[in-house]
């Protein structure tokens, strides 16, 4: 018996698994766009520093 409650709880796990997946797909896709975003911005900030000096 204990070995049938096991499966049915892996699947109920199943479920969540896949639901969190999604949010760490979008999350990851967030911090690409800030680094492209922060890089240039990075740049800017060395190009005026170079300057005075």
């Amino acid at each position: 018996m204990a070995n049938v409650s096991q499966p049915p709880k892996i699947e109920v796990s199943s479920p969540p698994s896949t639901s969190r997946q999604k949010v760490a797909s979008t999350s990851p896709a967030f911090p690409p766009s800030s680094n492209p975003t922060t890089t240039p911005s990075h740049l800017s900030i060395q190009i005026p520093t170079k300057f005075p000096p």
